[in-house]
């Protein structure tokens, strides 16, 4: 990641605004290469002050790892990235009315869980 970033801020401002959106996970590039995005985004940080946080996220997944052990932290770390990505680009869509098919009951907490 860190790397990845580095060499992406060493680019021209034209190609590393390519580089930035072509890894974004927006609605239009989820839409076109759903994997490659997911993959790509997260390696990709912009802008280059924002690898603070490897720092604190290596720490955290050191304790994950020596807790639950190495295939529960990729896990994880997988679900969140992906799961954090739906959320909110479901959201998105839905509010500039990709999701108008969808009652709006889906969009609510089951009576059950309340």
């Amino acid at each position: 990641m860190i790397v990845i970033s580095i060499i992406a801020a060493a680019q021209p401002p034209a190609r590393l605004r390519d580089i930035v959106s072509g890894s974004s996970t927006d609605l239009v590039n989820l839409g076109q290469r759903p994997l490659a995005v997911l993959f790509a985004s997260a390696f990709v940080v912009s802008p280059v002050w924002g690898l603070w946080i490897v720092a604190p996220m290596v720490v955290a997944y050191g304790a994950l790892q020596r807790w639950l052990g190495r295939a529960s932290v990729i896990v994880v770390a997988v679900l969140g990235h992906v799961g954090a990505t739906l959320e909110t680009q479901m959201t998105a869509a839905y509010r500039n009315g990709h999701l108008e098919a969808l009652p709006p009951a889906c969009w609510r907490w089951p009576s059950w869980a309340a």
